[in-house]
């Protein structure tokens, strides 16, 4: 095996197996609310899609676009939604192993790529249908790229012209890549100018031109930008969804339990104490090592702290799937602590086998039907309505709940399990509305409809937490309707009523 080859085969190498472990069972959970999104805004003509991102989810728009173009090709299956992730998933994983051999060495690439595969976060958006494992991916490889632009002169124009598009395309994908940018800044750009040129292998050749550049990617990703601004009141929601603990930032965000917490937050202590030591001491033996800890201690807490101040003093824009990206600097970070308490690669190896043991609790749990959104039981629902209901009966969906948990995404999920049977509060199709979802109209304004179906109404309500009698329920009884069986669910209940004689 040529040089060459070698140096690509061991990044490839992670990426594969990165990608096999992150698929694995991925089909297994429901799905829920937010993989329903995807599929209603990927899954509907190009205007359509269009019209939409004018109005919400622009912050997703490319993602979108790529979704499109693959379930026209291979479907929308569980597995087949949810397999782009776990190939960007192999795809990060490659380029963490080289962000790790080119700023610290291969034995950092190794035991970063080995961490990134396992990590709960990883593993998590490797098996959703979202564009978090996406831009996760775009993240590392943006920089790796910047890092060759600042250490390479006498680049041609088209290489930095090239990275303005690669910089608004990863924008584009999700735009909280953007965040990565003040990160390079704080970790690279502003020592620089502050310290002037310094020898090594961590140099920092061209920071004029990276800030140009950096400017222009920023303006090509304009639009995306503009319509995120304006679609801001879309994620409003999350003040109420999700508060930010202590919990969240130190367990959720990435490690998925407090012990594999434990473990990953003593590996980056680890190496950010004994890298600030080393550097009061002036004891540094790689200066290589020394930036990829700046660069990715900087990716993983610029981010966060932006979103923190922006979500307590301007407006709830935090949720932990939101620093999905910083996840490769992260395994850097946990790679160079692992690396600094010993420097045998057997004990090295050992420690990362046990991480894999911590880890594999989360993971299983992950692989479990219901693992998803606090239980979404959302394929139990499609079997149920399928084993029982008849061509030519009634549907109704429980419409009182937030929508990343309303059942009516179930029919366009699992379409094959509601053929034949009437939506009779349908009144706009989602790719008929500049929004994701369809537009229905109450019970009392479909009795018209319902009566023009056989007498049987099938009614998918999302019991949750809650023992009280849905409403809905209490209104197609009026209507002159009786429950004959009740189905429940592991979240969701499914009702059978028949029209009174």
């Amino acid at each position: 095996m040529t040089p060459r080859l070698h140096r690509f085969a061991r990044p490839a190498l992670f990426g594969v197996v990165a990608f096999l472990v992150s698929f694995a069972f991925s089909w297994v959970p429901s799905p829920w609310g937010d993989e329903a999104a995807t599929v209603l805004s990927a899954d509907r003509p190009w205007l359509s899609l269009a019209r939409m991102l004018t109005t919400v989810d622009a912050v997703h728009g490319v993602y979108y676009a790529v979704m499109h173009v693959w379930i026209d090709a291979f479907g929308q299956s569980m597995a087949a939604l949810r397999l782009p992730s776990a190939l960007a998933v192999g795809f990060a994983a490659a380029g963490v192993v080289v962000l790790g051999d080119r700023l610290g060495n291969r034995r950092i690439g190794t035991i970063a790529g080995a961490v990134f595969i396992v990590l709960p976060r990883v593993t998590f958006m490797g098996g959703e249908a979202r564009s978090y494992a996406l831009s996760s991916a775009a993240a590392v490889w943006l920089v790796v790229l910047i890092v060759h632009l600042l250490r390479t002169p006498g680049l041609r124009r088209r290489v930095w012209f090239a990275y303005s598009l690669a910089l608004a395309i990863s924008i584009g994908i999700f735009l909280y890549l953007g965040l990565l940018i003040p990160a390079v800044a704080v970790a690279v750009v502003v020592p620089w100018l502050w310290r002037g040129r310094q020898r090594g292998r961590s140099v920092v050749v061209e920071p004029a031109r990276w800030i140009r550049f950096t400017l222009l990617g920023i303006l090509l990703a304009g639009p995306v930008v503009g319509f995120a601004i304006g679609q801001r009141n879309q994620i409003s929601f999350l003040g109420d969804e999700q508060a930010v603990t202590l919990h969240t930032l130190v367990v959720t965000q990435w490690f998925g339990s407090s012990p594999v917490a434990v473990f990953g937050w003593s590996a980056i202590a680890v190496a950010l104490v004994v890298g600030v030591w080393e550097s009061r001491r002036h004891t540094r033996a790689d200066d290589a090592t020394a930036s990829l800890l700046s660069l990715s201690a900087a990716a993983v807490f610029v981010p966060m702290l932006i979103l923190l101040v922006v979500n307590a003093l301007v407006a709830p824009i935090y949720t932990t799937r939101y620093l999905s990206f910083a996840t490769p600097f992260v395994a850097l970070l946990m790679a160079l602590g692992i690396s600094t308490i010993t420097r045998r690669f057997a004990v090295q190896a050992v420690v990362v086998v046990g991480l894999a043991v911590l880890v594999l609790p989360v993971y299983v749990a992950q692989r479990q039907p219901f693992a998803k959104d606090g239980g979404s039981d959302w394929a139990e629902v499609a079997r149920a309505v399928g084993e029982r209901a008849r061509p030519g009966d009634a549907v109704v969906f429980d419409d009182d709940v937030g929508n990343s948990r309303k059942p009516r995404a179930v029919k366009y999920l699992y379409p094959s399990d509601f053929a034949g049977l009437v939506d009779v509060t349908l009144k706009t199709p989602y790719a008929q509305t500049s929004g994701i979802r369809d537009v229905t109209r109450s019970i009392e304004a479909s009795a018209a409809a319902l009566r023009a179906t056989d007498g049987r109404v099938w009614f998918v309500d999302y019991r949750g937490l809650s023992g009280d009698r849905p409403e809905q329920l209490a209104q197609l009884e009026r209507l002159g309707y009786r429950v004959t069986l009740t189905v429940g669910l592991h979240r969701d209940t499914l009702y059978r009523l028949d029209r009174r004689a």
